[in-house]
């Protein structure tokens, strides 16, 4: 990631990196966001596939004029769930998910020596 950094930005080679961070990213099956409500006081917005740093605050602004206008913005109405869309997964259940976790956490006290 350092190598890419300094590859993209020469100007910036001389910077020193104090730290990086590398991480699950959280895919939809449409590689579109998805927004909803769970329950009364529960909203959500999950699923910038990666692009998170431009979908992410706009999906949260139009979902906090959601929270106080009680309207549904044209831009949020796409991406809106007022039910579950996927049946649940065969796979990403909790013994799975709980492996995959330890995994990641291995390879990265791993990569830190």
């Amino acid at each position: 990631m350092t190598s890419a950094f300094r590859a993209r930005f020469p100007s910036l080679r001389e910077v020193p990196v104090t730290k990086t961070w590398g991480g699950w990213i959280a895919m939809t099956t449409t590689r579109l966001p998805v927004a909803g409500q769970v329950s009364k006081n529960v909203f959500y917005t999950i699923g910038c596939n990666g692009h998170g740093l431009g979908q992410a605050p706009y999906l949260g602004f139009l979902l906090a004029d959601h929270l106080t206008t009680d309207a549904i913005h044209h831009d949020l109405i796409p991406f809106w769930r007022s039910e579950a869309r996927f049946a649940r997964s065969l796979y990403l259940h909790n013994p799975v998910l709980r492996a995959a976790w330890l995994a990641d956490r291995i390879s990265d006290r791993r990569a830190r020596r």
